[in-house]
């Protein structure tokens, strides 16, 4: 579906980003700004003018900080009040729950997936694409991130950050159990789970079986053999088993549960407990996407080698598969925001200005929907990520974008059930199934 993503590392400088952030926090009311300025900002209009945001980026995390930093440049520079809140992994059902009641958000920063998907068609988020234009967005954002977020020719939010979402391998871990080189077929990769399992080094892949890591990871198993205009339908249709090569690919992912190359009790794991369990070093091996980057432990991002999820004999790619993408972060307008669209319209111009996104990149490794030269960035893994990962995958089908918004919650729940001992692939295919009925 996406093609290899066009980027380079110049003398340390981003100068074309990737792709970059799903991000998670705790539910935690957060209000930042002031009428700071106000005397100064009185002529353009919004001083004194306040603006709801519900943010995906929490307090505290890399993201959410660099989101408070320009909040509070941008109120004590205009006198508006901005108010932020941060809703975390529960956004999208308290997003929802306020709209019902009329008393959303007026902008709302969060990923294109499962429900945010359908709001631009339910009305509970404006489509930007005039904004785009009107507020001269429109030449510094990518035309394939303004491509990902449109849909019925309607641009769903305003594309903020992009995602590479590779496999990470500890190659300490691996030497340490007597495998000398990072998997790339399904069958080095049973073998290498079996050698670390002997080994007592650690476990193989951690992955969030419960919740929506597992998912993409399911999803990204089960199309080795099926051609990605196939894929697609399945994704918006169902009917998975249906498809003989989609089925192949169930087969695919039973045959690889069962020779034990996820973690024990892998089904009741989520992001978080994988993340953990890699950073901890009890596992070798996760699918983790660009976000993370900058929540790695020094230690570990030193001996981390990204590439892509092995593939069986016959598969339809070449090379290790990963993920790429700009449906990370966006910037969603509600129906309440469009009521003080001056006060939004300055807010958002300023978060696409350069020094705005130079601070992301820098601070929290954001991969920008938006091009920005000059933006430095050092991390190890964003540089493996930009210099090195093109040349060792090829980019999957990304599901998000096909599931219909009132599937999504259910396939992810659906899905958890192929991580669970014992579940065979006919159980897998009825429960995935049943979740499109």
């Amino acid at each position: 579906m996406i093609s290899r993503p066009a980027c380079a590392l110049v003398a340390g400088t981003l100068t074309a980003a990737l792709l970059g952030a799903c991000s998670s926090g705790t539910a935690t009311p957060t209000a930042t700004g002031s009428g700071a300025g106000a005397a100064s900002a009185s002529a353009n209009g919004i001083a004194g003018t306040q603006i709801d945001v519900l943010s995906l980026w929490a307090k505290g995390s890399p993201e959410g900080d660099a989101l408070r930093r320009a909040t509070d440049a941008f109120a004590a520079k205009t006198g508006a009040v901005v108010k932020i809140v941060d809703a975390g992994e529960n956004l999208v059902d308290v997003y929802e729950t306020s709209v019902a009641a009329g008393k959303e958000a007026d902008v709302i920063f969060v990923n294109l997936a499962e429900k945010s998907t359908g709001w631009t068609k339910s009305g509970a988020a404006v489509p930007v694409g005039d904004y785009l234009t009107q507020w001269g967005l429109k030449d510094k954002v990518k035309p394939e991130a303004i491509a990902q977020w449109t849909t019925d020719g309607k641009v769903s939010g305003f594309p903020y950050s992009g995602f590479v979402w590779p496999v990470w391998f500890n190659k300490d871990l691996l030497t340490k159990a007597g495998v000398d080189k990072i998997p790339t077929t399904t069958d080095d990769l049973i073998a290498a789970a079996k050698k670390l399992k002997e080994s007592g080094a650690s476990e193989a892949i951690s992955i969030g079986g419960n919740d929506w890591s597992g998912n993409k990871l399911f999803l990204q198993i089960i199309q080795s053999y099926a051609s990605a205009d196939a894929f697609k339908g399945v994704l918006a249709k169902g009917s998975y088993c249906a498809d003989a090569d989609v089925k192949k690919g169930v087969d695919l992912f039973v045959q690889l549960r069962d020779a034990g190359v996820f973690v024990k009790d892998a089904q009741g794991f989520t992001a978080d407990t994988m993340n953990t369990t890699f950073y901890t070093k009890k596992a070798a091996i996760m699918p983790a996407g660009s976000w993370a980057f900058a929540k790695t432990p020094p230690d570990v991002s030193a001996t981390t080698e990204l590439s892509g999820f092995p593939i069986p004999a016959g598969s339809r790619f070449t090379k290790p598969t990963a993920y790429n993408g700009y449906t990370g972060v966006g910037i969603f307008l509600s129906p309440n925001g469009i009521k003080k669209l001056d006060a939004v319209k300055a807010y958002v111009q300023t978060m696409y200005a350069k020094e705005v996104l130079a601070d992301f990149v820098s601070t929290a490794n954001l991969v920008p929907a938006a091009t920005v030269a000059g933006a430095t960035n050092k991390d190890p893994l964003l540089t493996q990520a930009v210099s090195a990962l093109g040349d060792k995958v090829e980019y999957a089908v990304m599901p998000d974008t096909y599931i219909p918004p009132k599937v999504a919650d259910k396939l992810i729940k659906a899905s958890s059930q192929a991580f669970t001992p014992g579940v065979d692939a006919g159980a897998i295919c009825s429960a995935v199934d049943k979740a499109y009925q």
